[in-house]
């Protein structure tokens, strides 16, 4: 007789292999950790779980990976929701951002991170920027670590950008910033494939070429991950324009950025040249 951890049985499962496989009766077996098999039709006989769920009539998939929130927007729903989206960040988000709390946080984190979960997604990735305390950063971790949810925590930075309306308290250095990526890779090591921490420019207007070059130079030595806002609006070109001579997509690529390393966010009016880069 065989005994498991868990077993789903009846299900529709949907595998997300290679091949998009879908198994339209099956189960799947479960021990510890570890997906042991996945079969079609009914279990067999002597074979046994601690806990059984019958999913009949249900599918069944791999979670959903949430690639990008910023988690303690989660307190500024319907805040705002007239605006276009840098009128709404300059009067809503960046505001209220200065005052966030580390309690504020992890609070924060606790509500999307379990409103992730109900909705399927088992991996997180928050894009934090709110940098004026270290301790708001370890809020924001502590609330993830909360509901269990397997955490990608990007720590960002900006290093310009009070003109185009980021607080001034959001603003240090980008080798100021490294050092505290240092930091919670450091405090956060032991947390193996359940918490990963990265870093990122947080947009174009708020980042200056030298600090695109620290943070690269930080990751390529270090080997850690790094994402960004990329054209999220018409902004990132009309910036890049402005200041650089050139839309960002030709930018980063000119710089090196655009490498497997990077994870690129919203990306919403790139061209169909650009898509190819």
């Amino acid at each position: 007789m065989a005994h498991h951890d868990l077993i789903i049985k009846n299900a529709d499962i949907c595998t997300m292999d290679a091949n998009m496989t879908r198994i339209q009766h099956g189960y799947v077996v479960v021990d510890g950790e570890t997906i042991t098999s996945v079969n079609e039709g009914s279990v067999p006989a002597g074979v046994e779980a601690d806990t059984v769920i019958d999913a009949e009539g249900q599918v069944l998939f791999p979670g959903f990976i949430d690639t990008h929130t910023h988690i303690f927007q989660s307190f500024l729903k319907g805040l705002g929701a007239d605006h276009h989206l840098i009128e709404w960040l300059n009067r809503s988000a960046l505001p209220y951002g200065k005052y966030m709390t580390p309690y504020q946080h992890r609070l924060a984190a606790q509500l999307t991170c379990m409103e992730a979960i109900k909705s399927g997604c088992t991996t997180l990735c928050e894009f934090f920027y709110t940098d004026q305390d270290p301790e708001l950063a370890d809020g924001c971790i502590a609330g993830m670590e909360d509901t269990g949810i397997r955490s990608v925590f990007i720590r960002t930075f900006q290093d310009c950008g009070e003109d185009y309306g980021m607080p001034a308290c959001f603003i240090q250095p980008a080798d100021k910033a490294m050092e505290e990526v240092s930091r919670l890779r450091h405090d956060y090591a032991d947390r193996s494939d359940m918490l990963s921490i990265w870093t990122g420019p947080d947009v174009t207007w708020s980042t200056t070429k030298e600090g695109y070059r620290t943070m690269l130079d930080y990751c390529k030595s270090e080997n850690v991950r790094y994402a960004m806002h990329i054209d999220e609006t018409e902004v990132d070109d009309d910036m890049c324009q402005k200041h650089y001579g050139q839309d960002i997509i030709p930018m980063l690529d000119d710089m090196g950025f655009l490498t497997d390393h990077m994870l690129g966010v919203h990306c919403v009016n790139l061209t169909p040249d650009e898509m190819t880069v």
